[in-house]
């Protein structure tokens, strides 16, 4: 009796010392797995969030003032071309100069073409040359003259001054005024200058 104890008491010890219950065990191997769910969600979620969130805020960019609606440059009206006349009739009355003044549109269309009472014959068709240069190439005519033979381009055009194209302050090009009758092509473009200058404010107050 004393070399060996009951097999009721060594069957427990065994199973007590071996491994702990099943149950024991379960739980262990469940929490271990939620453990390393856990761990690993935690890991991806900053990659997840680095992936899809937060979305690029795309700012529009912004775009020139002749555009700002989506739209084409405006179109030269008569009521546009009738202000530009105005204001170069006055003054070429005030300088006691009768020209001829063209204005062209951006598609180099005839808009208006007068002639001031006494002006030239020879200045009728010359204005419109001056006009027709500035329209196709939206240039001052006058700078033609550094392109010797351009002249004789498109239907003849002009390289004296008094063609003068018309550039909004966004940079969109509407057309071309010419001017012609004047002692001087300087003359005639300080003429057709009155009116560009004031191009912007004539194309959002007359239509």
């Amino acid at each position: 009796s004393n070399n060996a104890a009951p097999a009721s008491t060594r069957g427990r010890g065994s199973q007590s010392n071996s491994a702990p219950p099943s149950s024991t065990r379960g739980t262990g191997v469940q929490g271990s797995r939620s453990s390393s769910a856990s761990t690993a969600s935690q890991t991806q979620q900053p990659q997840l969030r680095g992936i899809l969130f937060p979305l690029p805020t795309i700012k529009p960019k912004s775009q020139p003032a002749a555009n700002a609606c989506g739209s084409q440059p405006k179109d030269l009206s008569y009521d546009h071309a009738a202000e530009m006349i105005r204001l170069m009739s006055a003054k070429a009355k005030e300088l006691n100069i009768p020209i001829c003044i063209c204005i062209r549109d951006r598609h180099d269309n005839l808009v208006a073409h007068i002639r001031m009472k006494n002006a030239l014959l020879g200045s009728i068709e010359l204005s419109c040359q001056k006009a027709r240069s500035s329209a196709l190439f939206p240039f001052p005519s006058g700078d033609f003259s550094m392109s010797p033979g351009i002249e004789l381009s498109n239907g003849i055009i002009s390289n004296v001054r008094g063609g003068l194209p018309l550039i909004t302050a966004s940079g969109a090009s509407v057309g071309s005024i010419g001017v012609s009758g004047a002692p001087s092509g300087e003359l005639d473009e300080e003429i057709a200058k009155v009116a560009v200058d004031m191009l912007d404010f004539i194309l959002e107050n007359y239509w």
